[in-house]
């Protein structure tokens, strides 16, 4: 694979711009509104779309930006304060952002140097563990590797609210379960405007968080058949 490598000089072409590596200026990853953590993000994944941002959020513009692993989207200019990298191979991330930025009320133009790390994205899918729609409307279910079906460790958690859709055995749309979240669909308090019956199709797709790097994937939609 190969690696595409910014020369120094490129970051140089003009004599105002200063290169620094302090924590106060750079380009961080943010957290989706439902995080549990606080922080620096660190990670990203491979082959996919990481969106950067400049730590002086809504007045710093990235000029240009560059990375020694994969491909830096570059931002209109002048103009923004985000941009997409997609490493190629898991390791090391360098991000050189050449930005405009406000310090001390004056307006400067500097590079600077954030470090990441790329790792690859599972494939996930989920499981039935137990199916008594019928009996106690309860459906639980587990999160599994795609191809080696094996339930993942406590190092992923469903991470967003989902409400799965029913249809019944001539794929018509029946209705929806309540809201869930985790894995575990009750609607055992819930007084459903349809019975479901045997043979309907359960619907959904959830985001899985890796709780060790807090990067969201989404798992496979699932289509449970009721039995």
């Amino acid at each position: 694979m190969i690696r595409f490598v910014v020369p120094i000089i490129l970051l140089l072409i003009s004599t105002n711009v200063a290169i620094t590596q302090t924590d106060s200026i750079g380009v961080f990853l943010q957290r989706d509104e439902n995080s549990p953590f606080t922080g620096p993000k660190k990670y990203m994944w491979v082959d996919m779309k990481n969106i950067v941002t400049s730590t002086q959020v809504g007045v710093g513009k990235l000029l240009k930006v560059y990375t020694n692993n994969g491909r830096a989207d570059q931002p209109a200019y002048y103009t923004a304060d985000q941009c997409a990298i997609t490493p190629l191979v898991e390791g090391d991330v360098t991000v050189m952002a050449v930005q405009r930025v406000l310090v001390g009320g004056i307006w400067d133009t500097v590079t600077t140097v954030s470090s990441f790390t790329a790792i690859e994205q599972p494939e996930i899918r989920l499981m039935v563990l137990e199916d008594s729609l019928r009996e106690a409307c309860k459906l639980e279910f587990f999160l599994a590797d795609k191809y080696k079906f094996r339930p993942l460790d406590n190092s992923y958690a469903v991470a967003n609210t989902f409400e799965p859709l029913v249809f019944d055995k001539d794929n018509e749309l029946v209705g929806k379960l309540p809201k869930s979240r985790g894995t575990v669909i009750d609607c055992s308090v819930t007084n459903l405007p349809f019975k479901i019956e045997k043979g309907y199709r359960i619907v959904f797709q959830v985001m899985v968080r890796d709780m060790q790097t807090d990067l969201l994937v989404p798992a496979d939609e699932w289509v449970h058949i009721v039995e």
